[in-house]
């Protein structure tokens, strides 16, 4: 009885296998990040800042998978750790190789953050492998600088999210960039995309308009209006303007349902003449676009422009 009871007790205390530990969060997150484009916690208004933040993650997965996988090779052992840190730079450049097969854009930004995670894992596992501080404080310091730089893009999005909650109900004033966070050529992947820029002039209202050029084909920008809500509201107002006659301007809005089928979404066509155009659209027709059900005013995700 006191040997098995003894037995118990040393399997109970046996320690925690911290490298696996760190492995398996590692790449769970990972999956997670690199994978999954849409993860539903996440609220539309403020998606970019947090798909900015899942960027930083890189930095911080590399830096555990790097560490958990060298901490325990000897400095001598370079073949060792050249090895291990290779196929860590295989899996970075691998993960942004397959993005577009999950509907992703690869990033330069990731692959960086990647890279660096793994110097920084790396260097972290030599330094507290000596009992020397100077090398320790390095790596922190080195580390925490990185962080932080990896982290601005994310700070940039808080920034413009917080301007354009502030500026609603206008949708664009273009007055500074931070409107360029929520103006987009809509997840465009070609080289024929369009040059989206603020420019002085023509100017229908303030002092700057957003310009778009196209270069074949349809002409696109998408406003990503975050599910927020127009309720209360009498109309979408949109001046553009037209470099020349008898333009045609088709108008698309999505709320938070499904919006895939034509149908189940509001759609408007517009001729454009020469010059400013103001237009104006009831937002009661536009909760009755969809010819299925009403458009939900209370959760607009997008607003697309094309000609």
């Amino acid at each position: 009885m006191n040997g098995a009871a003894q037995t118990a007790s040393t399997e109970a205390q046996k320690p925690v296998n911290f490298r696996v530990l760190a492995l398996s969060v590692a790449i769970g997150l990972a999956v997670i990040f690199a994978f999954f484009g849409e993860i539903p916690f996440i609220p539309q208004a403020s998606r970019p800042i947090w798909l900015r933040l899942f960027d930083s993650g890189h930095l911080i997965i590399f830096s555990a998978l790097s560490y958990a996988l060298t901490r325990r090779v000897e400095p001598s052992q370079g073949k060792a750790t050249f090895v291990r840190l290779s196929i860590l730079g295989v899996v970075a450049l691998s993960i942004e190789a397959i993005q577009p097969w999950f509907d992703r854009n690869s990033s330069e930004i990731d692959l960086a953050n990647g890279f660096v995670g793994i110097l920084i894992g790396w260097g972290a596992a030599l330094a507290f492998q000596t009992t020397r501080m100077r090398p320790r404080v390095a790596i922190l310091t080195f580390a925490t600088i990185a962080f932080s730089i990896s982290l601005l893009p994310a700070i940039r999005e808080l920034l413009a999210y917080y301007h354009h909650q502030k500026a609603f109900p206008v949708l664009g004033s273009f007055e500074d960039d931070s409107d360029l966070h929520f103006w987009t050529s809509g997840g465009c992947k070609s080289k024929t995309c369009p040059v989206i820029e603020r420019v002085r002039s023509p100017v229908f209202r303030g002092n700057a308009s957003l310009h778009v050029k196209g270069t074949g084909g349809n002409v696109g920008i998408q406003f990503n209006a975050g599910d927020r809500s127009w309720l209360g509201y009498n109309r979408l107002e949109i001046p553009i303007f037209a470099a020349k006659d008898a333009v045609n301007l088709y108008i698309r809005i999505d709320d938070d349902g499904d919006c895939t089928e034509f149908t189940s979404r509001y759609n408007a066509h517009f001729i454009l003449s020469q010059g400013w155009n103001n237009l104006a659209i009831p937002l009661e027709e536009i909760r009755r676009g969809p010819s299925d059900r009403s458009l939900n005013l209370g959760k607009v995700r997008r607003l697309i422009l094309f000609i």
